[in-house]
């Protein structure tokens, strides 16, 4: 998506250059410095954050359908830790704080769209997360019976499918090439296809977007429910002597763990629902005008901020909210300093 990240890279005069600009180059790039620094910092404190939330989860003793929903969680959240790693490197490259041995910006063709795939996937998986816990709130004896493990996997599997098969749609219209010819410039990543910014809207729009937008207000009203039935549905598991304390205890720490891994999530998602709502509805600030091409910059690295933040501090709302987590967490850790 060209509003995300395009320039034409050091000293050179480009289109966007010859066209007056909301927001100046220098005030953009100013920005970018200090926007790309806070994603880079916080996608390599991703990266090791959510390998241990993986491998913590792997030896939860919990429900098998709520495992494996964290688990892959967990692994999105690691797979866009790393892309948005490379996508603050390509935005340091552009505000002059680095400089890459092959201009790069172009490869925003491939990082965004996985950054669109991957936000999809993590929405898809929170929301089936909030409704497996809101079906526990309505129908306690017969949520087993409607998340299944085969209907857990098929759910994440087909949405799984889904962004896979974009993806590969979005490559597959993609060509890249490297460009030599100046000799007195580094080589620069180039794409070669004319139709790309059709495939690309259309695709990340209907089968990313719009899945996320319906997957965040699922998160919300969901959280807003079990926010407001926690404590009446407290008292329903007191009720049943039928269950042991410690059984009753666990349900209690999930929901708030749900409960506050949703409400983060709902946090860190208001900037893109916020920016796509408006690109949507406001003509005026149509994201492929050149005139918004530096603001488009600025907004999407804010967005990128706050993404990369959500999946950053899940390990600190697992930590904080369910004492499981936390005891296997320091028995991981313990294990891996003793071994060292």
């Amino acid at each position: 998506m060209e509003w995300i990240f395009n320039d034409s890279g050091f000293g050179a005069e480009n289109e966007t250059s010859l066209v007056p600009q909301l927001v100046s180059l220098p005030l953009r790039d100013v920005i970018m410095k200090v926007n790309g620094t806070i994603i880079l910092l916080l996608a390599l404190a991703g990266i090791p954050n959510n390998i241990l939330n993986i491998l913590t989860f792997s030896k939860l003793d919990i429900n098998f359908t709520i495992k494996i929903s964290f688990v892959f969680l967990s692994s999105v959240d690691l797979c866009s830790s790393v892309n948005f790693a490379f996508l603050a490197m390509i935005l340091l490259d552009m505000s002059r704080v680095v400089e890459l041995p092959v201009d790069l910006q172009n490869a925003q063709r491939l990082a965004v769209p996985v950054m669109f795939s991957l936000s999809a996937l993590g929405s898809w998986d929170t929301a089936c997360i909030s409704l497996e816990r809101c079906c526990c709130v309505v129908f306690p004896t017969k949520v087993r019976n409607i998340f299944t493990r085969k209907i857990t996997i098929a759910l994440l599997a087909g949405m799984l499918l889904v962004q896979t098969t974009t993806l590969t749609i979005n490559m597959a219209s993609i060509q890249l090439i490297v460009n030599n010819t100046l000799m007195n410039e580094r080589p620069k990543l180039l794409v070669s296809s004319s139709i790309v910014d059709t495939i690309f809207v259309s695709l990340i729009l209907g089968v990313s977007t719009i899945p996320s937008l319906i997957c965040f207000a699922t998160i919300t009203a969901s959280t807003i429910f079990l926010a407001v039935s926690l404590k009446k549905r407290n008292k329903w598991l007191n009720t049943m002597h039928v269950l042991p304390d410690e059984v009753i205890d666990k349900n209690k720490k999930l929901v708030r763990t749900v409960v506050a891994m949703a409400t983060i999530h709902i946090a860190c998602s208001l900037p893109a629902v916020f920016l796509i709502l408006t690109f949507l509805t406001c003509h005026h600030l149509n994201p492929l005008d050149k005139k918004n091409e530096h603001l488009s910059h600025v907004l999407a690295t804010v967005v990128i901020i706050f993404q990369a933040l959500s999946g950053m501090v899940n390990i600190l709302i697992y930590f904080q909210t369910n004492a499981q987590f936390h005891q296997s967490l320091q028995n991981l850790l313990c294990l891996a300093s003793a071994n060292t």
